[in-house]
């Protein structure tokens, strides 16, 4: 392959890249109405596989990310396992294919950014765009609907829509007062940001509010600077932007009275009945669970529908037990050790706040099938690498 070949193989794929990130925040969008298939994020997946497969058997590597990979494919394996051991007549689908696609993703992805690391700005950027495209629409009444007075768009679950605005914002904060350089990205960010805190919002998720507070207040308590004016004044404008998070927050009554709910109340939509439930399940095989078949089984006698937790843990110690969350429990442990080791090693805050919200995730919604937490992941564990931030640094010097 000659070199304008390759040159052109990379642009190609950074593209696709940004457009997997970009199209996140449309996951269910279906531009033919509800009656098709057609979805447009599988038109961009299939697309990057495409892109990939070139080198396809290099970007399956997991050399780099053994300490992450291993303990999440053991976990997998052990839930198929089970899963298939528990087939019966009313479930029969043993495979999870979407958690299999996003560990093939996951791993995609962060091949693709050790080989071409100039193409991570490429996708938070595309991913950023798209959170503010995506709120445009909102503000412009596009696919918009309400349940229980809960701004949807695309009838998508308003928490992971609002967990992928939290992200969004966190990043446009990363650009915004960490990147040097990006000029005019920058101020596209900061006039944009409104728009996406009132989607955000208006999605009435309180894990998101929640997630996106704690994560503001780590992003300008953790940040560092060798210039103490320039410090001060991060702070100044930081805790600024925090305090307008709360005014706008507190004139909400729709997310107000939800926080009072859970705090006084201890109103949590009905997780915390569904917890005990599944809780008692688990019980029955608590080493090693009943799998998907299982509990699509249990939780449809019981509720009389299939019914998600809302709780990763326990999710997982239904599935698989003590034996598959203590493996999955280690994969999670890892990513935020790495984490915590670069926080303290060379000040790198990104990777902790991204992951106040992936906990936000795991402890109140779902992280096994959401793109978003593990394209997210991908982004963590890629940037815990010091081999990212020796590149980094150099590209910021240059």
């Amino acid at each position: 392959m000659n070199k304008k070949n390759y040159s052109n193989i990379i642009w190609i794929r950074r593209f696709a890249l940004g457009s997997l990130f970009f199209s996140l925040h449309f996951e269910l969008f279906n531009p033919f109405g509800n009656d098709t298939n057609f979805i447009i994020i599988k038109v961009v997946i299939i697309t990057y596989f495409i892109s990939i497969i070139p080198n396809l058997r290099k970007y399956l590597s997991i050399k780099s990310w053994l300490y992450a990979i291993v303990p999440l494919s053991i976990y997998f394996i052990i839930l198929t396992v089970v899963s298939y051991r528990n087939v019966s007549i009313n479930s029969d689908i043993f495979f999870d294919f979407p958690l299999f696609l996003n560990i093939i993703l996951l791993i995609l992805i962060l091949n693709h950014l050790s080989y071409d690391f100039v193409a991570i700005n490429w996708a938070l950027i595309s991913f950023i765009i798209g959170g503010v495209t995506v709120s445009i629409l909102y503000l412009l009444n596009f696919e918009v609907s309400f349940f229980m007075g809960r701004a949807m768009m695309f009838k998508d679950n308003q928490n992971i829509t609002a967990i992928r605005l939290t992200f969004t914002i966190l990043l446009m904060l990363y650009y915004i007062f960490i990147k040097k350089d990006f000029t005019g990205v920058k101020i596209f960010f900061f006039l944009t940001w409104p728009f996406v805190l009132i989607f955000l919002v208006a999605t009435g998720s309180r894990v998101a509010v929640i997630c996106l507070f704690l994560s503001m207040l780590s992003f300008f308590v953790l940040i560092s600077s060798k210039d103490v004016i320039r410090r001060i004044g991060v702070l100044f404008i930081g805790f600024g932007l925090i305090i307008i998070l709360i005014e706008y927050i507190s004139q909400n009554l729709l997310i107000i009275n939800r926080l009072m709910d859970s705090f006084i109340n201890g109103d949590l939509s009905g997780r915390n009945f569904t917890w005990q439930v599944v809780f008692a399940d688990f019980m029955r095989n608590p080493i090693i669970g009943s799998g998907l078949t299982g509990y699509y089984d249990n939780t449809a006698l019981l509720f009389g529908y299939y019914t998600s937790p809302h709780n990763v843990i326990i999710e997982t110690l239904s599935y698989t037990g003590i034996l598959g969350t203590i493996f999955f429990v280690l994969f999670i442990y890892r990513i935020t050790k790495h984490s915590v080791r670069y926080l303290k090693k060379d000040n790198g805050i990104l990777p902790i706040v991204l992951l106040i919200p992936i906990y936000g995730l795991i402890l109140s919604g779902q992280l096994f099938h959401p793109k978003v937490a593990w394209l997210i992941l991908a982004i963590i564990i890629y940037a815990t690498t010091e081999n990212y931030y020796i590149k980094n640094a150099k590209i910021e010097k240059e």
